[in-house]
């Protein structure tokens, strides 16, 4: 379907929904809506300004926006081989952009896959409300290197790994939450919130921590087992760990207001606990303190060497009831009442 007009072109009702087009094209010389899904074997390549008018998805081998691109308010889906905004994007709603196969692997900001998005490419998007990158029935890869996130971003496969190899942070507008959700392992290679801190930080599925430092203004949750494959620190509101930690012979530092562990920590490496902030206090098995740290918490890290309790500069409080030391245990303050 080649479409050439000089004025508005207005894609109204689905188009490919049966039997999908060949392609679908139009000229620089107008301007486009969509308003409906749109399905082709081959290319969409839309050469003037397109505006979004609904929810909908375009799937396509090669899909091109020429000129701006408007999604509104809309939720728009798509799913294709390759994707080019060459022009200016705007849009408040939601984005999902995909490989038009379960299988394609997504390469983000230069790393390999099928699908390439760039970091100029993401750039464009700091409007929309959220980024979802990935399929839910997706069994590629997704990789990453150097990655700032211009939105609240989820990166999803239904089996595929998920290697963030470099660093992650977010734009310079605010912290963005990122969520990665998989049946396959995600690897954080870098550091994550080391120039602009992450919001909220959630990988639902199992995970390796081969960096030096994660921070973010908001909790960070590890629902599956975590590897912690180099010496890391963890600074957040929260820190949430739902399955079994394996430290190696790894030291695991956790800065945090609320830490909770669903299971065992073990390792020959060391374990810290301290507060966010330095005027924070520590409250042990069940007495006064910012950070609570009860004796099943504590319980947990019987598997590690050493745990450490306090910041080296810390002005606040330590107070404990009655308690069990699980391991070695050693208690820091720099100049707070213990």
């Amino acid at each position: 379907l080649n479409v050439n007009a000089a004025g508005l072109t207005r894609f109204a009702g689905a188009v490919g929904a049966g039997t999908k087009l060949a392609s679908v094209t139009t000229s620089a010389l107008g301007s486009t809506q969509i308003g409906a899904n749109i399905s082709t074997s081959g290319d969409q390549s839309y050469n003037d300004p397109v505006t979004m008018t609904a929810n909908a998805a375009l799937l396509a081998n090669v899909l091109t926006f020429g000129q701006a691109f408007n999604g509104g308010i809309f939720s728009t889906d798509i799913q294709a081989a390759a994707i080019n905004f060459n022009g200016t994007v705007a849009g408040s709603g939601s984005l999902l952009l995909a490989p038009d196969t379960a299988a394609g692997t997504i390469g983000l900001t230069g790393a390999a896959g099928n699908l390439q998005i760039t970091q100029t490419t993401l750039d464009k998007f700091t409007g929309f409300s959220d980024l979802t990158i990935g399929r839910t029935d997706g069994t590629g890869a997704i990789t990453a290197n150097a990655l700032v996130l211009p939105t609240h971003s989820l990166l999803r496969s239904q089996t595929g790994p998920v290697n963030l190899t470099g660093t992650v942070d977010s734009t310079g507008s605010g912290a963005k939450n990122l969520t990665v959700t998989s049946g396959g392992l995600t690897t954080l290679g870098g550091s994550v919130g080391g120039l602009a801190a992450l919001g909220n930080l959630s990988i639902t599925n199992n995970s390796a921590l081969n960096t030096a430092a994660i921070t973010t203004s908001g909790a960070q949750t590890y629902s599956g087992a975590t590897g912690i494959t180099a010496d890391a620190t963890l600074r957040g509101s929260g820190v949430n760990f739902g399955g079994v930690v394996t430290a190696g012979a790894r030291d695991l530092s956790i800065f945090a207001d609320a830490v909770t562990m669903a299971a065992t920590a073990n390792g020959t490496g060391t374990v810290l606990l301290a507060p966010l902030n330095a005027d924070g206090s520590i409250g042990v098995a069940g007495a006064a303190g910012t950070l609570q740290v009860s004796q099943g918490l504590l319980d947990t890290f019987a598997g590690m060497s050493k745990l450490t309790l306090g910041r080296v500069d810390g002005t606040g409080a330590i107070t404990s009831n009655a308690v069990t030391l699980p391991t070695d245990v050693v208690v820091q303050s720099k100049s707070a009442a213990v």
